[in-house]
Formats: structure tokens, C-alpha cells, sequence
């Protein structure tokens, strides 16, 4: 029966010129035929429900006035195609709701923002930040590579951190960097207590307190290191430091390679000083005059050759 499948073509919404012409002119042969086609084909709204079938047929024959001339099983078709492409709708709707949640991912730059809770967060470059709830029940967070939070204040309402399908960092409010890779794992507090969940126990840390990973286990100690959040600041800070720590921090703030040569006196090299938005050539010069370095770059590279410290 052509009037079925132009009818069903209709709810679809796939209609081609000749259907929609069958269409009009079965609409004209009564008011029945009007009224059910005025029915089926108005706007759907956002909400979903299942639909039971018989009462369905029987409020829309109500409705409509739908004489037994009209093939109940074609109804019946309606109907169901109808709740399917409802639940499909659904289905749709709930899928894009997820894939809504924002996911953060710089790759050049340091991207400071703050999350619906007014949770800020400062993102390091090629890492990643993937809000996994909504956060109107529990404030949920996975993160790749490097970040500085500073946490807001939810009462009865903690901050989880996912660092892996097991592991994470749970805080109330706090400010804390935490460095979350394959290769590295620090976890450095500035205010308040962050709670470290790993290998089935509880680290408890608290201001001035970090934990790294060394040897697949964890270890709480005291940060004495002032530069663990320089790639947020884009500051180095010396105070009489070691030789072995300058280049340390310089490595990694400068992703460098920093080789001295075999058998170089650096007894009794220190630093004090501090280097604030400038390049890696800048420094490397005033360094050179201060412990009398000679040196060569290639890259990423820096070959120490000679030092004099004085």
C-alpha cells in the first residue's frame, strides 16, 4: 500500500516529491485522514519517554478520530519506528553530553585557566587535562604530564585527580604541582594537605612536604628545591646552590642536555642568583663569566670544557 510507506517515509523525514503529493491528496479524502497526518507529523520535543504501544494506538485514534479503515498494523509501525527514532535521539543527546566535558591540551605554550568551580589551573606544554565529571556531584580530573592547581574550597566535596586507572591525588583545597608521566611522578604541596592513593595506602602530604617515585615505590620527603614550578613562573631561583643542581634545574626547565668534561674540578662551584623570562644563551653567558666556563652548544646539547670556579 503506497499510503503506508509514504507515511512512514513522512516520520522519517525523507520524503521524496511524489510521496508528499500522495500524502496531500489521501489528507483530502476526509477528516480523519487530516487530522491523523496534522498528529504524526508534530515537532517532537526534547523529552524522551517509552512508549506502550496500545495505549498509544487508542490515544491517538482518540485524537485523531481514526475510523477502522486505516490499517491498525500500519499504526502499530508508526509507533514503533517512532520510539525507536526517540530513543535513538536520546542515546545522541547523552553521547554529546559526555563528549561536551572539556579537555585541555597545550602544546607550545603554558594555558592558565580556571575549571567550573574556580579551581585554577596552570597546564604545562604537551601535557593533558580531561575534566571526567560535570562537577555537580564530585569534581573529577585526569591528568598527563604537568600542572599547578590551587584548588577551591567545596564543603563536603573533595578534588580527585586520576593519574592512572588506579592511582589519584585527592584534595579539599589546596594549591600543590604535580608532574604525572611514565617516566617521572612529583608531587609537590604549597598549601594545604593532598592525599596520594597508590600501591593500596594513603601518603598524606602537607605544605612544604613532596612525594616522587623512585624504583616503582613512593617517598615522602621535604621540597628544598625552588624551582620545581619554574616552567609556571618561568623564574629560576639559586640560592647558594650547587653546581649539580643549577644544571639540574636548567635541564629541565630548558629541556637541555648539559655534559662537563671528565675530570673537571666543580669543587666549591655555587650560585646565587636568580634568572627571570630570559633564554637559555643569556644565562649560559653569565655563567661563563662567573665560574670562568667555556662551553659549546649544539641543540639541545651543551659540552662543558673547562671551569674555574672562583
Amino acid at each position: 500500500m503506497k499510503i503506508d510507506k509514504a507515511i512512514l517515509k513522512l516520520l522519517k523525514r525523507s520524503s521524496s516529491l511524489e510521496e508528499l503529493e500522495i500524502l496531500e491528496d489521501w489528507k483530502k479524502q476526509s477528516e480523519e485522514n487530516l487530522a491523523f497526518l496534522s498528529l504524526i507529523n508534530t515537532p517532537m520535543n526534547n523529552n524522551y519517554e517509552l512508549f506502550d504501544t496500545k495505549n498509544a494506538w487508542k490515544k491517538i485514534a482518540r485524537r485523531a478520530g481514526i475510523n477502522s479503515s486505516i490499517n491498525k498494523s500500519l499504526i502499530t509501525g508508526i509507533i514503533i519506528a517512532l520510539s525507536a527514532l526517540l530513543t535513538s535521539l536520546y542515546f545522541v543527546q547523552k553521547s554529546a553530553e559526555v563528549k561536551a566535558l572539556p579537555v585541555y591540551e597545550p602544546e607550545t605554550e603554558v594555558r592558565a585557566f580556571a575549571l567550573v568551580d574556580d579551581s585554577k589551573v596552570w597546564l604545562n606544554k604537551n601535557s593533558m587535562l580531561a575534566q571526567v565529571s560535570d562537577f555537580s556531584e564530585d569534581r573529577i580530573v585526569k591528568l598527563q604530564g604537568e600542572a599547578y592547581f590551587d584548588v577551591s574550597h567545596k564543603e563536603g566535596q573533595s578534588f580527585i585527580i586520576q593519574l592512572n586507572d588506579e592511582d589519584f591525588v585527592r584534595v579539599v583545597g589546596t594549591s600543590f604541582n604535580l608532574l604525572n608521566t611514565e617516566e617521572e611522578f612529583d608531587l609537590n604541596v604549597y598549601s594545604g594537605k593532598v592525599e596520594l592513593h597508590t600501591l593500596n595506602r594513603v601518603i598524606e602530604l602537607e605544605k612544604g612536604f613532596r612525594a616522587v617515585r623512585l624504583d616503582e615505590t613512593y617517598v615522602k620527603l621535604r621540597n628544598r628545591d625552588k624551582n620545581v614550578s619554574s616552567w609556571k613562573s618561568n623564574e629560576l631561583i639559586f640560592e647558594d646552590a650547587f653546581i649539580d643542581n643549577v644544571f639540574q634545574a636548567l635541564e629541565r626547565h630548558y629541556k637541555l642536555d648539559i655534559h662537563l668534561k671528565d675530570g673537571l674540578d666543580t669543587g666549591g662551584c655555587k650560585l646565587r642568583s636568580r634568572f627571570k623570562n630570559q633564554d637559555i644563551d643569556e644565562i649560559f653567558t653569565e655563567l661563563s663569566e662567573i665560574w670562568s666556563m667555556a662551553y659549546t652548544r649544539t641543540g639541545q646539547t651543551i659540552e662543558i670544557s673547562d671551569i674555574a670556579c672562583r
